[in-house]
């Protein structure tokens, strides 16, 4: 039974690493941005801020406006922005032990739904797959934290670089 789960489990990896492995290709152009006129937004800000929640929402309404300008809405509804594309923004920020230096990774994604032939069957199934993602590690000083902003912006021009390639007016 435990050798017939990793056989299964190990056939799944064959499967699915290499799928999304091409699914995650980044080139301007590529069909992974194709089409993103509503997506679902995730902002998350966690970490030695000062207040995470409020980070989180500062940074979510910034991005929202970019992504109107560039003809993306964001859905409001969690039920119907289910199986839409996820624009994912994860920013986190820790103190080092001496309490001179700032940590901070910024990471932006982009994933949607994919369809997977799944053996023995070959039936099809929709699984969320990364297409898209840069992120930024960097240090700074106490107080620099807000810095994280501009590493949000970066790489959000960067996604927006990239969209507007696979999306020609």
């Amino acid at each position: 039974m435990i050798q017939r789960r990793i056989r299964f489990d190990t056939v799944l990896l064959l499967i699915l690493v290499p799928a999304i492995a091409s699914a995650q290709s980044d080139k301007p152009g590529s069909d992974a941005l194709r089409g993103l006129s509503t997506v679902d937004l995730v902002v998350e800000a966690f970490g030695e801020l000062p207040d995470p929640k409020q980070a989180s929402l500062a940074m979510r309404t910034a991005i929202e406006a970019r992504l109107g300008l560039n003809g993306i809405k964001t859905e409001p509804d969690a039920a119907k922005a289910a199986t839409l594309p996820r624009i994912h923004l994860i920013a986190y920020a820790v103190r080092s032990d001496d309490s001179r230096h700032y940590a901070y990774d910024v990471s932006l994604s982009i994933n949607r739904m994919v369809q997977m032939s799944v053996p023995p069957e070959n039936r099809n199934t929709n699984i969320r797959a990364t297409v898209w993602r840069k992120s930024v590690l960097r240090i700074v000083l106490p107080g620099n934290t807000h810095r994280m902003r501009e590493a949000m912006d970066e790489l959000l021009r960067a996604f927006l670089i990239d969209f507007a390639a696979a999306n020609p007016r």
